[in-house]
């Protein structure tokens, strides 16, 4: 197996185009082909559905695509340094994770193994997106409770406590819920994971506990996204409220529903790679166990007072201490 398969490979599963990939590769269309084809052969299984209109990854292709596009970008770097006459010391880890959880988790990490392993160069591979969890290449994920990872082991847990919000102008024009029912008269904007299914579970000022299905109008996995629509005043949006601390201090978003406590969700810090060898992974993992931020037993500080969650009448009732 040569590098020019791969490359063909990897131009044609990106660009979902032979023609565009031979081109970006400066090569025949006949040949992009021939190399694909190849590289399908030594592999034994096919890496793309090829019709009139489209090229597609098969999920085979996928699961490959997420081990080897690194692979194509390490051996141009190392062409590189040996052209330049470098030879620096560099450990690379992978991970799956929402960008707006990296942003939080992840650099106090890396601030503390920068001095820790101040020798080594350091290349953190973030892929948004849950898919390449199937992935062997992969070294950890963080991963909202209950999405199932096969193998993975838990290093720590983290809840999240979530927030109603909205812009007060929005509120003014399309009245302010007093109960959580109203919130299906409203536009809503959801960050996915936050809520198990479409059920959105509370605890009343009496106590009592309770569940309202949601009908978001729009939803994503960057909470960012969606921090932003509310800030349009286009609706009442669920989100972290590591999210909208800043909106909330400066009035820019208000509390929606304040006397009602939403159920929190839980972050995994999974452990995916068996390989413990690597010593930067066994300095990463290391690091992870011991943070700070995630608090004492891996429970984070937060603001929501302890309660037991209780949401009676239904199918999932749950109780937990948090």
């Amino acid at each position: 197996m040569n590098t020019a398969m791969l490359e063909a490979f990897v131009q044609v599963a990106k660009l979902e185009s032979f023609s565009g990939a031979a081109k970006e590769l400066g090569i025949s269309k006949a040949q992009c082909s021939k190399l694909v084809a190849n590289l399908e052969k030594i592999l034994g299984t096919p890496l793309l559905e090829r019709t009139t209109r489209r090229v597609r990854l098969t999920p085979v292709g996928a699961c490959y695509l997420s081990d080897v596009e690194f692979v194509i970008d390490d051996l141009k770097a190392a062409n590189t340094r040996a052209a330049q006459g470098c030879v620096p010391v560099r450990a690379r880890i992978r991970i799956a994770a929402p960008a707006c959880v990296s942003t939080l988790f992840l650099w106090p990490i890396f601030e503390s193994l920068m001095k820790v392993e101040a020798e080594l160069k350091w290349r953190l591979v973030v892929y948004d997106s849950w898919s390449p969890i199937k992935s062997r290449s992969l070294d950890c994920a963080i991963v909202f409770h209950g999405i199932e990872v096969p193998d993975a082991v838990v290093l720590r847990e983290h809840a999240v406590p979530s927030v109603l919000v909205a812009r007060a102008d929005y509120l003014s024009r399309r009245g302010s819920p007093i109960h959580p029912r109203e919130l299906i008269s409203h536009s809503f904007f959801l960050q996915r994971g936050l809520v198990q299914g479409l059920n959105l579970q509370f605890i009343g000022p009496d106590g009592s506990g309770g569940m309202q299905r949601i009908e978001p109008i729009f939803s994503a996995g960057d909470g960012r996204l969606v921090r932003d629509a509310a800030l349009a005043g286009q609706g009442i949006a669920l989100l972290p409220d590591y999210l909208v601390k800043g909106e909330l201090a400066t009035n820019q978003l208000v509390r929606v529903l304040p006397e009602y406590a939403l159920a929190p969700q839980r972050l995994r810090f999974l452990r995916l790679s068996g390989d413990d060898r690597r010593p930067e992974v066994r300095s990463f993992f290391k690091l992870v166990a011991g943070l700070e931020i995630w608090g004492p037993n891996g429970e984070a500080d937060s603001e929501t007072p302890d309660r037991e969650w209780t949401i009676p009448g239904t199918e999932t009732d749950q109780t937990r201490a948090l």
